[in-house]
């Protein structure tokens, strides 16, 4: 009788856990229509963005290839293998700020669009 009762325990446990990775927290249609419509709205900036984005990428790359010619040498001049190294991370924080700047002014937009909740109940 034991066994029988830790063995449906043990089953159930199981089955619970398994049953429980099934389902998944659903959005309510309001968040969802804020979110895609949002996302339509700021098409124009994502693709000069997105732009941006490919030309910093491929400035990268293009000084970690410097850098790769620059360590297959015998004695590779550090001092230039540093100016690179300081270039590829300039150009990532530049990247990042002008992001960064771009969330700011689009969140202060949107507190002060009239469509905002907080500006309906003033």
């Amino acid at each position: 009788m034991k066994r029988l009762l830790i063995g449906s325990l043990m089953l159930l446990a199981v089955g619970t856990t398994a049953f429980a990775g099934i389902h998944h927290r659903r959005e309510e249609p309001r968040e969802w229509h804020r979110h895609h419509y949002s996302k339509n709205i700021e098409r124009a900036d994502n693709c000069r963005r997105s732009f941006e984005f490919r030309k910093m990428e491929i400035s990268i790359d293009e000084k970690r290839l410097e850098i790769r010619k620059e360590l297959l040498n015998d004695k590779p001049d550090w001092n230039k293998v540093q100016k690179l190294n300081d270039d590829i991370a300039l150009e990532r924080s530049k990247y990042k700020t002008d992001l960064m700047r771009e969330r700011f002014e689009r969140q202060t937009r949107r507190m002060e669009s009239p469509l905002n909740s907080e500006a309906l109940i003033r």
